[in-house]
């Protein structure tokens, strides 16, 4: 079975067409993110691996290496993390997640206090494998990311997606696995979130952004 992953591409760039094409399964792989954490010596990095079939991601898990920790989705049979089922549940505080540094200051720059106020702690962990796992462990409440390889967040926002959340491009179209990578993503596993999160971004003008679909 065809495995598409960042190196793989970079050797053969028609792989990754295997994830838009009917009828088709592959291996998504990316056997090291967060490869910067990694090479200075910090322990936020991940494996991560889906199953896509016929343009739609059916399996996903990712294992945060350092801590031993994995989370397992399969399509229509929900996700686990570390065995335990991960289930919807509402903030009961302003959401906390995970956006890039640029956008961070965006959001602090240009929202009202009280509006900022509205929204928690963000930051990045510079590991996408890893935010995901915080967000299933409730620890966080929401990703935002320009760039969506497929590598990085296809088995993720799977794993979202089954604990009863959802993931959007920017313009509010469903996440998929062979969209095209500068179309934005965010994603929440409560739907109120979700939105909260989209007006705020919405709200805020991002000229790093400026030519996206």
């Amino acid at each position: 079975m065809p495995v598409v992953g960042e190196e793989a591409v970079e050797q053969e760039p028609g792989l990754v067409d295997l994830i838009a094409r009917p009828g088709e399964t592959c291996w998504v792989v990316d056997p090291l993110d967060g490869t910067a954490n990694f090479a200075s010596g910090k322990d936020r990095f991940a494996m991560i691996v889906c199953l896509v079939h016929d343009t739609v991601a059916v399996g996903g898990w990712i294992l945060d290496v350092p801590r031993g920790t994995m989370a397992v989705a399969l399509k229509g049979r929900g996700v686990t993390l570390d065995g335990t089922p991960v289930r919807r549940s509402k903030p009961a505080r302003p959401p906390i997640g995970f956006v890039g540094y640029k956008v961070k200051k965006e959001f602090d720059r240009q929202l009202p206090p009280a509006r900022r106020r509205t929204l928690g702690r963000v930051s990045t962990l510079n590991c996408a494998g890893a935010e995901y796992l915080e967000v299933l462990a409730g620890r966080a409440d929401f990703n935002l990311y320009r760039m969506t390889k497929p590598w990085d967040h296809a088995a993720g926002t799977l794993m979202v997606e089954e604990a009863g959340g959802a993931a959007q491009r920017f313009d509010g179209k469903p996440y998929t696995a062979a969209q095209p990578i500068n179309s934005g993503l965010i994603t929440a596993i409560h739907p109120q979130t979700l939105t909260q999160v989209r007006e705020l971004f919405e709200a805020v003008r991002m000229p790093l952004l400026a030519g996206l679909p």
